[in-house]
């Protein structure tokens, strides 16, 4: 039954419609959180502002769930269908939340949106740092807060906030594929210069969220 539906799911017609179909609704929920509601024409500003927006706290769940679900699939099984769009996408909703980690009370979204990012660096075909590893090398966002959000985010998954916890920040790490962005990034010069600055700047607390 699983595999009868995961070839329809995986259909190249379907994947490229349903991928279209969650930039945009991730480009809409950008929309609803920036403060300058110029997104995706300007670059949103981060992290974002402490108080939520009451228009972003009464969606469901389910319509950011279900964007990270997808692009989770897509990347584990059609990671082609990013090769010619949506990488921008991904990296922008990605560390807009990962920077603002207050906006999303439920902690296995922000795990999964690192695990997106991790699997998007995984050597595949011709591509040997993955869909995303140029794409996060060169992302002015990326370039910003990559480095930082994923300090965070290590430090925040060892409490997740249930009777679990201790079990989850293993389990968490070892999904997210953690180290491999790190790796990835931190040889390019960009991404040197871009923390060295940080460091060489007034202190700021350490994590994001």
């Amino acid at each position: 039954m699983m595999e009868s539906m995961y070839v329809a799911i995986l259909q190249d017609d379907f994947t490229v419609r349903s991928s279209a179909f969650a930039c945009f609704a991730s480009v809409w929920l950008l929309r609803l959180v920036d403060p300058a509601k110029q997104h995706p024409q300007r670059i949103i500003g981060l992290p974002l502002p402490d108080e939520v927006p009451l228009v972003f706290k009464v969606q469901p769940e389910y319509m950011f769930d279900d964007v990270v679900e997808l692009w989770d699939l897509m990347m584990k099984y059609k990671p082609t269908v990013f090769t010619t769009s949506g990488q921008k996408e991904i990296i922008d909703f990605s560390m807009t939340f990962l920077t603002s980690t207050w906006y999303i009370t439920n902690p296995y979204l922000k795990s999964k949106l690192v695990a997106i990012l991790a699997i998007g660096v995984r050597p595949f075909g011709r591509y040997k740092m993955g869909i995303l590893g140029t794409a996060l090398c060169t992302h002015p966002l990326s370039l910003k807060h990559l480095m930082m959000c994923l300090m965070s985010f290590y430090v925040e998954c060892e409490k997740t906030g249930t009777h679990t916890q201790f079990y989850d920040k293993f389990q968490i790490r070892q999904d997210s594929f953690l180290p491999r962005m790190p790796k990835l990034t931190w040889p390019k010069t960009r991404h040197c210069r871009s923390d060295a600055k940080r460091l060489e700047g007034p202190r700021t607390p350490f994590c994001y969220g």
